[in-house]
């Protein structure tokens, strides 16, 4: 909880106190001591031991001003004190001293300080006197004190105490003696000492009290708030005031007959040295005496103590406190003191006795009390003690009469003889009870819960099929909200609904909030956060920041952090070879050149670059490591158009490797025509590329798979092409007319064109002109023009022909292969849930499905990928999101690139606990619906990635380029990591996923740049096969057995996965997580079929663990670890896996070594409650096969939290142990007692356990005659009777009334019309409970009124009319309501309604206060959502004139009225109708952006915002913002309301997006939350530090200056730190290049050209930098021209004189 409220019981307690009868007159004449101590600095022993203490040495002012320890005693005429300092006064004697007294118990003392020191009191004990003094100017006496008295408003000087000393010494004491009569002859007294300084302004420096500890000062002028004082308790027989409270009672009467047998209260207290006790009797002890009393104490909170009694009494304790201590008394003779008492101890077997109690004393009179002292040292200083008061009497056989104990009635005698068994103690001090949640506007947030894993939150769990209903529920604490809600929010209809929970069980220690969603007929998303409301207190339980589901938190402001809730086709279904395949993704460039008379020769033509493209990194050996392109030099921007020759006949010719490596389907990076190694810029659909082959080899590959029953999945990329294709031709080399040649073209309507001034653009415009019009291309690449894929045409082209789906590009290779994956899919189609009317995938699907109905469709989606797989769209994706949970699993530091950064979609590789793996692994198992799970592609790298090895490395945290390239570096570690990581991968549900070479370790160099590893094109390295030409670059790769490390952990992984079908298809159950050792152990399974156990060890030692199976796998089986060959049996009694050893940082798989595993019998499936009564359930259900027990479960909640209740060997069970009135939910799970398996879950069944109502009536009146008004009626009265239970004294648990009236003549039970009222328990009249109540009836007429009783919350009632329920119900026995009008006739005037605000999820409304004659008494309020029909929803009394409706869903319209109701129920015509659809408002939000000064061309933000409001796509130009100044740029835009998103400020590219300072730094992307506030605006600032490209901020000499020839140098300063190359260029006129020297300044960022040779005079030069590239690799993007003019040469000539 966020905070703690403080309980004050005083009421309760004082309430107590007063119900067990009065205390007796307090004498005022207390004990006094007999012989009083000499003031004289030495402390008597005649003080007794300290009242008060306080630990030595805890000054900070110095030991003069340290006190230790506080004495007192008093006689007849005077109070006495002594206390002492830790010093001695002989040396050091500067310190002054205080005594606060308080004589009147209460705080209505002194407010400040006598002296005008730095204290206040805050304490229930404010002091009435203060005496002070100080001992620096000896000799000591009462003229060093002060006694001063509180009037009521101020301090006075009433002269000094009564004696004084000192006694000097290592300690000192200082001693008084003050009369009482100048105190005022108090009967009672608090105190507490402390000590100060000399400087009037001092403060308290240290305090003696009990308890002690109350202040230390930390310095000389802060405030001393003293907070404790000390009680003086004299043992006199009376009860102080400093007793408080009885800690224990007990009833009088009870002694057996005996007044002094009958005990009635204890109380307790204590000081520093002693416990105090004082217990009254019944009885006056002057005139009874023979009585025997005893105390029980325990002392060490346990059953150790002594068994018999010291006196050997009749009594045994059979308590958990059993006593090391007794206290015996005898009150036969006066005088009484402690020689009547005896104290004795139980040393472990036997009892010894030790004198009496300290002190004693009594007082008699109608009740008597006995006062005891203890000290705490004879006790063993305990801090608690356990007690019991008893008494007895003179026989030494006697038992134990009567005692005293909280709870009371403990043990009351019938007789003197039967054993006394004692069973209660009482605690002191007594435990302080926990704070309780109450309505009292504070959410506890310690015990809100919701756990989206487990069925008792949400059931049923995980993903749901279309039409099923889900139940949420929120733990709170008990007592604790005054309401919940569910926000839910559809994915698929961008509708958000608020939906009111209600409490559907408390414990009293929770309770639980419930509700049932509406159930969704379409495939969508549901998102739901919690609203715990306690009062005016809102708060938020949502999922955590992590966004894994399970566990949540809860938050003061909503993050909208909403859980997931998948709702999907139940007729979706995924290929099956999918969920049993070990896939390989094969870049064909790279993999085998198979044929090299179709490798593509350097300088191809590729997008008008001069050179063209180039040919195995400038190389001519195929194992070349991948030059860099990021490099100055011929290399330089070689990214696509490097080429090594791969081929479609290099992937025949491995087949049979790929099928020994335990491979059964190949994905085919892209294999269409195409300019680039990668493929994804097609340039004819229909033709396979050139570089890889023909059509025929395309089909020669397709019957190989075929024969070798292995599948194939091809690339599709469908969202753009080349801009060098046929479809488009940019550069106008094909015959047909493309897009961008023609406005004829047939293809011109496939792409997206913007007209530009003619000469600015590559494409010809809308009117024919040519270069006057750019287009929409991917991510800002101008070689990937976007397909409008809205385009009938190129649907047609792509998938839609539903004559002929096969001549389509989807259909046509649906032929042949088995399955696509489609590139950026999520860029052509949102999906399902964010644009249901785009049914570009759904389209696809149905070609696909058609033409091959085991066809596979994977999108490419790096994030959650739940819209495109709920039935209609792809079957998986790459699962990147597994991806990064496994290999960070296996990371010890964080690892960031391009592709896993901080908000990024595959997120940065950040190291896992198992916690944290079993949380991400259960949460995509609750996001995707089986069918997609199990065809998930669970690759960890591919061609979009840095390699497996790489990003296991534990060096790239060094952000260190140069140690990759040495070619020996060791690879050792990353190896092991990438083992467990496999080992992982290939145990997992869905489909493993290697990328061509991570069987063998592939990896090249990785180059560093912008401030992070980048992935390409070093990812693509061309597999290191050792038949090819050259060597591969790292030593691991180098031979066969260095290749084979790897190789062969991949087979033995792959050869189990293939063999073992549990780890394809089976049930995952985690079995271990340990975060402490690094263990995670999960099991696959197929009952009755087949296992495998798979156990992490994220621990730096080897380790042999063991994993608990019962009840999921079978005694006997036999499982081998497919590495070590070891073989491990599941004991018969024990079933568990024993001491399975792993390897450090390693993995073991167990799998199945014998034929097939048991079956777990079949589970119940008819279970039924065949009776219930008050006591009882009983359930019965048919045998199973396999089953000879049964386990039963039991839980108060449906779907969850069962807990075992017992088992049975037939098939019935009887519950007894149920309590009335409360519901309780069964299963049964079947269980093999021979093998230890268990069934799944029986059907669930409830009961609830109800009284039976024998009998009820409506008593009386029978008739009523009333007068319409807003009083109700007379009370009217009932009585039911149950056998044996409303006999019992007050009101039967379970049992409610309720009183009602309906139309005359009808039967209450059958019709709606009749209004019930609860009615209320009154008396017990004889054996039947009566009950009261009235009706307030809002219309005249005539009426049947009735009485219904119910002891099932409402589930079914009892109809009684007048003459009971023997005869069943009769409207004749009704009783007659008889309901008049009143006087006022007028109906009240109508208010005037109006709309006052609204949102996505409410609608406010608020009315004019209407008039009447007489008063109004509520307004209701009537809704319609056709304007039609409307209902009543809500009854506000006044003098509420507003209402806000949180019942809407977001986009419906509402109308409402309202009507104003007077105190005789006249009604007022309709308001006016007001109507408003619930949605978010617009908000016009601002985004001010400072940028940098040198900030070029136009800024975005990076995301469309659409006309509607809505947040569309990222886009680098998504949305421009306006120019202010040079360093300003604004924009405002309208945008919903509760709309949260991310985005960036970028200057048109992802090439120009904003970044850190220094250029480099990647930031996350900003987030905003779109608020209405108060007057719909919203202001959103911003500064962008830095571009992501290096822009020219000055240069010299300025455009168009005229220059001095020999001075002139060229001097460019940059944005940011750039390679030292990164110089201008200089040319003359006509182009000739200057010559000159180049240096770059790393401090200023600048470059400094100056020419070889002075320039020309009278000559225009130009400057050029262009495509310079800065340290992080950014390419410079901004180009700067500029020309300046040298002047010409002067001449010199000498004068000459004459």
């Amino acid at each position: 909880m966020k905070t703690l409220k403080s309980i004050s019981l005083v009421f309760l307690c004082l309430t107590l106190l007063l119900s067990l009868g009065s205390a007796p007159t307090q004498s005022q004449a207390q004990s006094v001591n007999t012989f009083p101590p000499i003031v004289d600095g030495v402390v008597d022993e005649s003080y007794g031991p300290v009242i008060a203490t306080d630990p030595a040495g805890d000054s900070q002012g110095g030991n003069p001003v340290d006190l230790v320890n506080l004495w007192m005693t008093q006689d007849t005429e005077n109070y006495y004190f002594a206390y002492e300092v830790n010093t001695d006064f002989t040396a050091n004697n500067w310190g002054k001293y205080a005594l606060y007294i308080d004589t009147t118990n209460d705080s209505n003392g002194a407010t400040s300080d006598a002296w005008g020191r730095s204290v206040v009191v805050d304490d229930p004990h404010k002091p009435e006197f203060a005496a002070y003094t100080w001992v620096d100017n000896p000799p000591y006496g009462t003229d060093h004190t002060q006694l001063y008295a509180w009037d009521g408003s101020s301090w006075s000087n009433i002269g000094t105490v009564g004696q004084a000393a000192i006694g000097a010494g290592t300690t000192s004491i200082v001693e008084w003696s003050i009369p009482k009569g100048s105190l005022g002859n108090p009967s009672q007294l608090w105190v507490e000492v402390w000590s100060t300084g000399g400087g009037g302004g001092d403060n308290a420096q240290d305090t003696i009290n009990f308890p002690s500890n109350d202040w230390q000062a930390s310095d000389w002028g802060s405030l001393a708030t003293l907070a404790v004082s000390t009680p003086f308790i004299s043992v006199d027989g009376n009860l102080d005031p400093a007793y408080g409270y009885p800690i224990a009672t007990d009833p009088s009467g009870d002694g057996n007959g005996n007044a002094n047998m009958d005990l009635l209260n204890l109380w307790v207290t204590e000081d520093a040295s002693q416990y105090y006790f004082i217990y009254s009797i019944n009885a006056d002890i002057n005139a009874i005496n023979w009585g025997k009393y005893a105390i029980y104490v325990d002392t060490t909170n346990n059953a150790n103590g002594a068994p018999t009694d010291a006196w050997g009494r009749n009594v045994i304790v059979s308590d958990p406190h059993k006593p090391e201590f007794a206290f015996y008394t005898y009150l036969d003779a006066a005088p009484y003191g402690p020689e009547d008492t005896q104290f004795w101890a139980w040393d472990g077997s036997a009892w010894s006795q030790s004198g009496g109690v300290n002190e004693a004393a009594l007082t008699a009179g109608a009740s008597s009390f006995i006062e005891w002292a203890v000290e705490k040292n004879r006790l063993d200083n305990p801090q608690t003690l356990w007690l019991e008061v008893w008494d007895t009497g003179g026989g030494g056989g006697d038992n134990a009469q009567d005692t005293i104990n909280d709870p009371a009635d403990d043990w009351n005698a019938t007789d003197w003889s039967t054993t006394a068994i004692l069973k209660v103690s009482t605690q002191f001090p007594q435990p302080t009870e926990p704070p309780h949640a109450s309505h009292d506007n504070d959410v506890w947030w310690d015990e809100l819960g919701h756990n989206s894993r487990d069925t008792l939150y949400r059931t049923p769990g995980g993903p749901v099929t279309t039409g099923t209903a889900v139940t949420l529920r929120l733990r709170a604490a008990s007592g604790d909200l005054t309401a919940a809600k569910v926000r839910l929010w559809n994915d698929r209809t961008n509708t958000q609904t608020l939906l009111p929970m209600s409490i559907a069980y408390d414990d009293g220690i929770y309770e639980w909030w419930q509700v049932t969603l509406p159930v969704s007929a379409d495939p969508t998303v549901y998102w739901y956060r919690f609203l715990a409301i306690d009062g005016t207190d809102t708060d938020y339980y949502e999922d955590d920041a992590a966004r894994t589901g399970g566990w949540g938190q809860p938050f003061d402001e909503t993050n909208d952090y909403s859980y997931q809730l998948t709702v999907y086709d139940p007729s979706f279904q995924t290929p099956d070879w999918i969920k049993n395949a070990v896939v390989y993704q094969v870049f064909p460039d790279r993999f085998r050149d198979g044929d090299t008379t179709n490798d593509k020769p350097a300088g191809t033509f590729f997008y008008g670059e001069e050179g063209g493209t180039i040919y195995r990194s400038l190389q001519e050996n195929w194992n070349e490591p991948i030059c860099d392109p990021r490099e100055e030099g011929p290399c330089a921007g070689t990214y696509s158009k490097n080429f090594y020759g791969g081929d479609l006949a290099g992937l025949i010719d491995k087949l049979d490797y790929l099928q020994d490596l335990g491979v059964n389907t190949i994905y085919l990076n892209p294999i269409f025509e195409s300019p680039s190694n990668h493929g994804y810029d097609t340039t004819n659909y229909i033709t396979i590329n050139p570089m890889f082959g023909t059509e025929e080899e395309f089909q020669d590959l397709v019957t190989e798979l075929n024969a070798r029953d292995m599948h194939l999945i091809l690339d599709g990329v469908f969202n753009h092409t080349s801009s060098d294709s046929i479809y488009f031709d940019r550069y106008s080399r094909y015959e047909n007319l493309g897009a961008c040649e023609s406005v004829e073209s047939p293809y011109r309507d496939w792409y997206f064109f913007t007209d530009v001034p003619a000469g600015s653009g590559p494409c010809v415009g809308s009117d024919g002109t040519p270069n006057s019009a750019t287009y929409q291309s991917w991510w800002g690449y101008d070689t990937l023009p976007v397909l409008n894929s809205a385009n009938p045409e190129v649907r047609a082209f792509i998938w839609d022909n539903d004559s002929a789906p096969q001549d389509t590009v989807a259909g046509h290779y649906m032929l042949t292969a088995d399955g696509w994956r489609l590139d950026v899919g999520g860029d052509i189609d949102p999906g399902t849930i964010n644009d249901p009317n785009n049914d570009y995938w759904e389209g696809f699907r149905e070609t696909v499905k058609t033409v091959n109905p085991e066809g596979y469709i994977a999108g490419e989606e790096w994030g959650n990928a739940s819209s495109w797989l709920l039935g209609g769209e792809w079957d998986a994706v790459m699962n990147y999101q597994f991806s990064t949970a496994v290999l960070s699993l296996w990371r010890d530091t964080p690892f960031t690139d391009n592709d896993h950064a901080p908000g990024t979609s595959a997120g940065e590789l950040t190291p896992l606990t198992p916690t944290q793996f079993d949380e991400r692994i259960q949460n995509l198992m609750e996001r995707y619906n089986p069918e997609s799970l199990q065809a998930m592609l669970n690759l960890f790298d591919s061609h979009d990635t840095n390699r497996a090895l790489f990003m296991l490395d534990p060096n790239t945290s060094q952000n260190d380029p140069a140690l990759y390239q040495d070619p020996e570096y060791d690879w050792t570690f990353a190896i092991e990591r990438l083992k467990g990581a496999v080992a992982v991968q290939m145990t997992m549900p869905g489909a493993p996923t290697i990328y061509y070479g991570d069987e063998v370790g592939l990896v090249g160099p990785v180059a560093y740049a912008n401030g992070k590893w980048e992935d390409d094109p070093y990812n693509r390295q061309p597999y290191p096969w050792l038949d090819e030409s050259g060597t591969p670059y790292y030593t691991h790769l180098q031979t066969d057995d260095g290749q084979a490390v790897l190789r062969d952990y991949y087979t033995t992984l792959a050869t189990a996965r293939n063999e073992h079908p549990a780890l394809r298809t089976g049930e995952y159950h985690t079995l271990l997580i340990s975060d402490e050792f690094g263990y995670y152990a999960y099991l696959r399974l197929l009952p009755g079929e087949d296992a495998a156990v798979v156990l992490v060890n994220r621990n730096e030692t080897s380790k042999s663990v063991t994993l608990e199976v019962e009840g999921l796998l079978p005694s006997g089986a036999n499982f081998q670890d497919i590495f070590t060959g070891v073989i491990y049996t599941i004991p018969p009694v024990h079933r568990a896996l024993e001491w399975v050893a792993v390897p450090a940082n390693g993995v073991t798989v167990l799998v199945l070594n014998d034929a097939t595993l048991a079956a777990p019998p079949e589970a119940v499936t008819d279970l039924a409650v065949t009776g219930v009564n008050p006591g009882t359930v009983y359930l019965d259900w048919s045998d199973t096969t396999g089953a000879d027990e049964y386990i039963v479960y039991r839980s108060c909640l449906s779907g969850g939290s069962y807990e075992l209740i017992g088992t049975s060997a037939t098939s019935d069970y009887i519950d007894t142990d149920v309590t009335v009135g409360t519901r309780y939910y069964y299963i049964v799970i079947a269980r093999n007692t021979t093998n230890g398996l268990v069934s799944g879950p029986s059907n669930e069944v409830n009961a609830r356990p109800a009284y039976a109502i024998q009998w009820a009536n409506l008593q009386w009146p029978s008739t009523i005659t009333h007068t319409i008004g807003i009083t109700p009626t007379e009370n009217i009265y009932g009585q039911v009777w149950i056998d044996g239970v409303t006999s019992r004294p007050g009101q039967t648990p379970t049992l409610s009334a309720q009183v009602g009236f309906g139309p005359d003549g009808s039967l209450p039970m059958e019709n709606p019309a009749w209004i019930w009222s609860d009615a209320v328990y009154n008396v017990d009249v004889g054996e039947n409970d009566e009950f009261r109540g009235t009706l307030l009836p809002e219309a005249v007429g005539v009426y049947d009124y009735a009485y219904r009783y119910t002891t099932t919350a409402g589930e079914s009632w009892t109809y009684a009319d007048l003459d009971g329920t023997g005869n069943g119900y009769s409207p004749d026995q009704a009783g007659n309501l008889i309901v008049n009008p009143s006087d006022d006739l007028t109906a009240p005037s109508a208010p005037n309604l109006s709309l006052t605000n609204w949102s996505a999820s409410s609608i406010d409304l608020a009315w004019t206060e209407a008039t009447d004659d007489v008063a109004i008494y509520a307004y209701d309020l009537y809704r319609s959502t056709d304007g039609l029909t409307f209902t009543k929803i809500h009854r506000e009394l006044t003098p509420g004139l507003s209402y806000r409706d949180e019942a809407v869903e977001r986009g419906l319209l509402y109308y409402y009225y309202v009507v104003a109701i007077d105190t005789s129920f006249n009604r007022s015509q309709p308001s006016n109708t007001v109507s408003h659809v619930a949605e978010p408002k617009m908000v016009a939000v601002t985004f001010d952006v400072t940028v940098p000064s040198f900030t070029p061309g136009t800024v975005f933000l990076t995301r469309v915002l659409n006309a509607d409001g809505s947040i569309g796509d990222w886009n680098p130009a998504g949305t421009a913002l306006t120019k202010v100044s040079d360093t300003s740029w604004s924009g405002t835009f309208d945008i919903l309301d509760g709309t949260l998103f991310e985005f960036k400020f970028a200057r048109g590219s992802w090439d120009t997006v904003m970044k850190g300072a220094d250029g480099n730094e990647e930031l996350n992307n900003l987030t905003l939350l779109v608020d209405y506030g108060e007057d719909g605006t919203q202001l959103f600032t911003y500064t962008v530090l830095n571009w992501r490209d290096p822009i020219v901020t000055a240069f010299q000499p300025a455009d168009g200056a005229l220059i001095a020839p020999a001075s002139a140098e060229l001097v460019i300063t940059w944005s940011q730190a750039m390679r030292a190359d990164a110089c201008p260029l200089l040319q003359a006129e006509g182009g000739a290049i200057i010559l000159g020297t180049c240096q770059y300044d790393p401090a200023t960022f600048s470059h400094t050209f100056t020419p070889m040779i002075p320039l020309a005079g009278m000559q225009s030069y130009t400057a050029t930098v262009s495509g310079k590239v800065d340290v992080g690799g950014d390419v410079q993007q901004v180009p700067l021209v500029w020309s300046f003019t040298t002047q010409a040469y002067s001449l010199y000539l000498p004068v000459i004189s004459r």
